[in-house]
C-alpha cells in the first residue's frame, strides 16, 4: 500500500519516469542549460561545475536504488533456494550434495524458463493482477 502512494507522489512530480531508479536519475540530475546550449546563469566556470556535479548525483542515486532493489530481490532468491534445501533435508533426509540438488534444478529451471519467454509472460501476469487489485 505504502509503495503505491510513494509510487503516485513520483508520478505526480515527473509523469515521464519509468522507474525509481529512473525517477532519482531525473530527480537529481537537473540541467542548469536551456534548450540552447549556453549555461542558463551567466556561462562561468562554477555554474558549469556545479551542472556537472547534480548530473553525477542523479547517476549515483539511480545507481544506489538499482543496487538496493537487485540486492533484495538476490536476498529473497537465495532465501527460497536455502529453505528448499532445508525442506528437502528434513523430510527426504538427503544429506551431502544430493541435498543441493533441488536447489540447483530449481534454478536453472527459474533460468531457462525466464530465458525463453517466461518472463515476459510473468510480467503480463503481474500487470494483469495488479490491474484486478
Amino acid at each position: 500500500v505504502i509503495v503505491g502512494h510513494i509510487g503516485a507522489m513520483a508520478r505526480s512530480v515527473d509523469p515521464e519516469a519509468s522507474s525509481l531508479p529512473d525517477f532519482l536519475h531525473r530527480r537529481f540530475s537537473l540541467e542548469l542549460r536551456p534548450a540552447g546550449g549556453e549555461l542558463a546563469v551567466g556561462g562561468t566556470v562554477r555554474k558549469a561545475r556545479k551542472a556537472a556535479c547534480t548530473k553525477r548525483a542523479g547517476t549515483y542515486a539511480m545507481l544506489l536504488i538499482a543496487g538496493v532493489v537487485l540486492f533484495n530481490m538476490v536476498l529473497a532468491m537465495l532465501a527460497e533456494y536455502a529453505t528448499l534445501g532445508v525442506l528437502f533435508r528434513v523430510y527426504v533426509g538427503a544429506e551431502g550434495w544430493l541435498a543441493a540438488l533441488p536447489m540447483v534444478l530449481l534454478a536453472c529451471l527459474t533460468m531457462s524458463y525466464t530465458f525463453f519467454g517466461g518472463l515476459y509472460v510473468s510480467i503480463l501476469t503481474d500487470r494483469l493482477q495488479g490491474a484486478a487489485s
